[in-house]
């Protein structure tokens, strides 16, 4: 089965989350692809739509390689004992505070106030159009927990099995239409996949408007599961 668009898929994907409807769960897009998702979700839900910047340090030796990711509370995760081995070094450190200069920037270019100042206490729904490696959902679970969330949702159309098994320690809940053995490319998902670009992203998240105030944390702690 594959889904017309992104559209298609969070309008699936809103089914089985509909029972956080009236409790204003904070719905955080992984860009680029899941803002589009987080956008139709949070309107479904009633919630607040906000994104989870991060940007990737890599091996100032190699090309590919991966060392770690860095979020915009300036928390680092990183891939494997590669990437802490290198954390000391003055490229590893210098590439860090160059990565969370852009991702400061690139906040202010869409406008929007820091999420973190809103998460205590709510429900946070992470959202991504396809989640084939733990990389970028992974830094955003761990942002998370140094901001007392009350509830943490990773919810996207696929998720992989073995992804599945390694959040499932991690979060609350796993929210998944398909959960293939591994995941490929996105095209094999959806009929049309195109790139999210910044101005659309600045376009979803200021259409947004939310018109429920925010519900008191002992309301949202009715709810069970």
């Amino acid at each position: 089965m594959k889904f017309k668009d992104r559209a298609e898929a969070a309008n699936k994907l809103a089914v089985p989350l509909m029972k956080y409807k009236g409790f204003n769960p904070l719905v955080l897009g992984i860009p680029r692809g899941g803002v589009p998702l987080a956008g139709i979700l949070a309107e479904k839900l009633g919630g607040e739509l906000g994104v989870h910047l991060y940007e990737k340090i890599r091996d100032p030796h190699s090309h590919l390689g991966l060392l770690a990711s860095i979020s915009e509370s300036g928390r680092v995760h990183f891939f494997g004992p590669k990437g802490s081995d290198a954390c000391n070094t003055d490229a590893f450190l210098d590439q860090r505070d160059e990565e969370l200069s852009k991702i400061q920037r690139r906040r202010m270019q869409l406008g929007l106030p820091r999420w973190p100042k809103t998460c205590r206490n709510r429900i946070v729904i992470v959202v991504d159009d396809l989640i084939a490696d733990a990389t970028d959902v992974l830094a955003a679970v761990a942002d998370l927990e140094s901001y007392g969330p009350q509830k943490v949702i990773v919810a996207s159309p696929v998720i992989g099995t073995e992804i599945c098994d390694m959040l499932r320690s991690k979060v609350d809940e796993i929210v998944a239409i398909h959960s293939p053995l591994a995941p490929s490319s996105p095209e094999n998902y959806y009929r049309q996949y195109q790139k999210v670009t910044d101005g659309e992203i600045h376009d979803i998240l200021h259409q947004h408007r939310p018109e429920r105030p925010r519900v008191r944390s002992s309301q949202a702690g009715e709810l069970g599961g």
